[in-house]
């Protein structure tokens, strides 16, 4: 009996011992580009638990023992900061990780009081309405004479916009010129446009209704205009191209469709049953359903569904072949190169995403991620800092962000990626801003153009006129380029006080 409990005792230890070395392993992670000698911080995120613990060592190595599971790996060493998500197997393997630690990117203003879309050119910033409303608006660089203003767009003063992007042959705006009269029927238009949104060519796009809403999106060559039926798609290899017809078969006729997105010959579409914010199905008793989700996939001649239980915010196509699904504020990745999506892995706490031609971009805990899909890395592009983010928009080589500074004002800010930032010029005029000299700042490239505040106007006898004191308007210039000075904001910027 006395053997049978040894045994048993022995069995018991060996199944537990068994478990602990089939769940836990070792995460390794070596950085590159840092300093030696320089502290390192690391944060290991448990997606799961959605506990973070954090080490700091000036190894440029770190190794932890976790628990199976997937593991966000956060590294800020300074100014630079890389990121990676590692899954972490069992019985004491070790899962190692390379994570490049990187400067957010360069940014400069570029505009003042942006409407809620934007296309940033590289050198001139147009922004319109997002809903349809007529018209839209150039953001005038500043310069010696005068700071940044908005003009409208002459043959854009009637037409909505209904979408900007590029490709191969340029600039490409999707316009409703729904001007409709007796001599001028309304028309839904192509227009390419220069990088100083000036027309290059114009094309009436026949095949569409000017009675409905379109979306145009960049795809192969050329560009993708559809409706919000999602039913058939038009593809145009540039804009005097007579359009091909792409059928879009829904998968479920219970459900619709709520997003489509576009990149290079792939296209995938999303349903559901809950497009308009409230399930649409009950079940017998009377019960709301789950929200079901379906994406479709079309890449030449392959096709693929995913099916998900829970409401989905976004899809794109990102990476090479790869389909970026947000949901309940994680980030899920598939591949999409089958013909059945494979999961690939996730990251949690994300607000919004967005691509460009270089990266996905994810917006969470207060900073743009550029994560490069196809390995799970990315870095920080930009911290919002006090700002508030309204808006962003991807584009070629960086993106704009609509910010909300503490005057509730909007400004934008373009990020080039293929740039690292030197003076994080965006953080020092907001504290400028702060000042009790200052009644406005107005920035754009090199310029910041100043309005102070010397206090109420004093009557000046001499000229019979209320006026501001001339002694106070020189003291609060004093303290203002005082200030600037103290901000670290160099000589490379022209700093214009005026009232």
């Amino acid at each position: 009996m006395r053997n049978k409990i040894l045994l048993g005792s022995i069995g018991a230890l060996f199944l537990g011992a068994l478990w602990w070395f089939s769940n836990y392993s070792f995460i390794e992670v070596q950085t590159v580009s840092t300093a030696s000698q320089t502290e390192v911080v690391y944060d290991l995120a448990n997606q799961s638990s959605n506990k973070t613990k954090t080490t700091k060592t000036n190894n440029q190595s770190f190794k932890k023992l976790v628990a199976k599971g997937n593991y966000e790996v956060s590294v800020t060493q300074g100014d630079k900061y890389g990121f990676i998500v590692v899954k972490a197997g069992g019985f004491l393997g070790t899962t190692k990780k390379e994570v490049k630690l990187e400067k957010e990117r360069s940014r400069q203003f570029v505009g003042n009081s942006p409407s809620g879309c934007m296309y940033y050119s590289g050198s001139l910033l147009l922004s319109y309405e997002c809903s349809g409303h007529p018209g839209a608006n150039v953001h005038l660089p500043a310069d010696q004479t005068r700071s940044t203003t908005v003009v409208k767009v002459p043959f854009l003063t009637e037409g909505q916009v209904e979408g900007i992007t590029e490709t191969k042959e340029g600039i490409v705006a999707l316009v409703n010129q729904n001007i409709s009269s007796e001599d001028i029927p309304a028309t839904q238009e192509a227009y390419l446009l220069r990088g100083d949104f000036t027309i290059a060519k114009q094309v009436s796009l026949n095949s569409l209704s000017p009675k409905k809403p379109y979306a145009i999106s960049s795809y192969k060559d050329g560009f993708l205009v559809y409706d919000q039926s999602m039913a058939l798609a038009y593809y145009y290899s540039s804009v005097s191209a007579q359009p091909q017809n792409i059928a879009l078969k829904t998968p479920d006729p219970k459900l619709k469709p709520f997003a489509l997105s576009a990149r290079a010959d792939n296209l995938a579409v999303a349903y559901s049953n809950n497009t308009s914010g409230q399930v649409a199905d009950m079940d017998s008793q009377g019960v709301s359903k789950a929200v079901q989700s379906v994406i479709s996939t079309n890449k030449s001649s392959l096709a693929s569904q995913l099916k998900l239980t829970g409401e989905v915010t976004a899809i794109k196509l990102c990476g090479s072949s790869k389909l970026c699904v947000l949901s309940n504020k994680k980030l899920s990745v598939y591949d999409v190169s089958g013909s059945k999506p494979k999961y690939l892995y996730s990251v949690t706490n994300v607000d919004w995403i967005e691509t460009t031609n270089k990266n996905l971009l994810l917006s969470r805990n207060k900073e743009i991620l550029g994560l490069d899909v196809d390995n799970g890395s990315g870095y920080r592009g930009y911290s919002y800092g006090d700002y508030k983010l309204c808006g962003i928009h991807g584009g070629a080589n960086g993106y704009s962000l609509c910010l909300i500074n503490n005057r509730q004002s909007k400004v934008t800010l373009y990020l080039n990626q293929e740039k690292t930032d030197s003076d994080s010029i965006d953080k020092k005029i907001y504290k400028l801003q702060q000042s009790s000299d200052i009644k406005s700042v107005s920035a754009y490239g090199r310029f910041i153009y100043i309005s102070p505040n010397p206090g109420p106007m004093e009557y000046d006898s001499a000229a019979g006129e209320f006026d501001y004191n001339p002694a106070k308007v020189a003291a609060a210039k004093t303290r203002i380029m005082q200030k600037a000075k103290e901000l670290g904001i160099g000589n490379d910027y022209n700093i214009v006080i005026t009232l």
